[in-house]
């Protein structure tokens, strides 16, 4: 009787969405998304800049649109400068509904 268990659980782990452990696509948005679409950002305010860092400042998705914050750090020639980009989007359909780049002073 405990080898038809330990068989029948055995079977269910490879398929995790059928243990019900599967997570939906709009509920595991991805960060590195978001980070991606800030530096694009950065970049079109600063098309001759190099990206050296990015961090995840922070991030609010209490409210609905949610707001993510990252603080880039870029390099232009012997320049070094930060960048906040700020992206306000909505957390169901991860559209966006603003985008604000500002360089830290």
């Amino acid at each position: 009787m405990l080898i038809k268990w330990i068989i029948a659980f055995s079977l269910l782990l490879p398929f995790p969405f059928i243990a019900g452990t599967h997570v939906s696509a709009a509920a595991a948005a991805p960060s590195a998304d978001w980070k991606a679409t800030a530096i694009k950002e950065a970049k079109k305010r600063y098309p001759a800049a190099v990206v050296m860092f990015t961090q995840n400042y922070w991030t609010s998705l209490k409210k609905d649109p949610a707001t993510r914050q990252f603080r880039i750090t870029m390099t232009d020639g012997s320049r070094q400068f930060a960048v906040f980009v700020t992206i306000r989007y909505h957390k169901e359909t991860n559209k966006v509904v603003s985008m604000q780049v500002l360089e830290e002073r």
